[in-house]
């Protein structure tokens, strides 16, 4: 019985062993490459790039192979060297067709640093170069300081991390991502917001709680500067809990949210305005 499951696993693999060099006998027969990128409309990367990434002029140069001589592997880690790559899979289907699939870093965030360069960082705090591809409006980070060669700083550190938070927060929030124009760095980790409409800075503080510190300040526009107008307040401080400071051109008001924070609700359904979860950055 023993020599009778020996002959027929030996069969299996003589079989195996067949199909595989049959299979790699045979030439690809086409290239199909998918690119996902920014929000689905748009790409850093077209296919002309990707197969001058694998050395190729055009998809003729690949079709017709011999596909023993595809090292799929070697060919996905040349394509993820690429800075726009974040991931590459490929893979030859049942036709014989050879598939890439590439899938793009997302920029999150623009950074103008002390030195007067300026780069976008991607949700894993990668930095990335300019590009005229770019089409999208993304949060301004201004007075950097902790550029180095190989990236924007250490990664870990929480100033690069409150950053991709405040960054990813007003990027998927249309009335802030309209009305911040940009995000000064100051003092040691903290942010000043320069509003695109009103004659005021916003002292936003670290990047703690800023989804809080954020529906404060909506309310804040709601309930006074709606009323008083926009240029009233010189400053405008949501850095301490449950309040709002707002500093008027020569006197100082303290203004309590508390009530406005029971109506929160109410307040952001009527003017539509989404709640992103800055926890779902992607840390890869």
């Amino acid at each position: 019985m023993m020599a009778l499951w020996i002959a027929l696993a030996s069969g299996l693999l003589v079989l195996l062993a067949a199909a595989i060099k049959k299979k790699d006998s045979k030439s690809c027969r086409g290239v199909e490459i998918d690119i996902a990128g920014v929000k689905g409309d748009y790409c850093f990367l077209d296919k002309k790039d990707v197969l001058g990434l694998l050395g190729a002029d055009g998809e003729g140069q690949l079709s017709g192979r011999n596909v023993s001589t595809f090292n799929l592997r070697q060919l996905e880690m040349s394509l993820e060297k690429n800075v726009w790559v974040k991931d590459a899979e490929l893979f030859f289907d049942n036709n014989l067709v050879l598939h890439i699939a590439i899938e793009e870093r997302a920029p999150i965030a623009r950074v103008f640093t002390v030195a007067g360069n300026s780069f976008y960082i991607d949700s894993s705090g990668k930095k990335l170069p300019l590009s005229d591809r770019m089409k999208v409006r993304l949060p301004v980070f201004t007075n950097y300081t902790a550029e180095s060669t190989s990236g924007i700083g250490k990664k870990g550190t929480k100033l690069v991390n409150d950053m991709r938070k405040l960054a990813y927060y007003i990027l998927n929030d249309p009335f802030w991502n309209a009305q911040v124009a940009q995000i000064d760095i100051v003092g040691d980790g903290n942010f000043e917001l320069v509003p695109m409409l009103g004659n005021h800075i916003i002292e936003f503080g670290n990047g703690d709680n800023c989804g809080e510190k954020f529906r404060r300040l909506f309310i804040f526009y709601k309930e006074v500067l709606g009323k008083t107008g926009f240029d009233k307040y010189s400053r405008v401080d949501v850095r301490y809990d449950k309040q709002v400071v707002g500093t008027r051109r020569g006197s100082i008001s303290r203004v309590d949210s508390m009530q406005a924070i029971r109506n929160i609700e109410k307040l952001m359904m009527a003017a539509m305005v989404p709640k992103p979860d800055t926890n779902q950055l992607n840390n890869n």
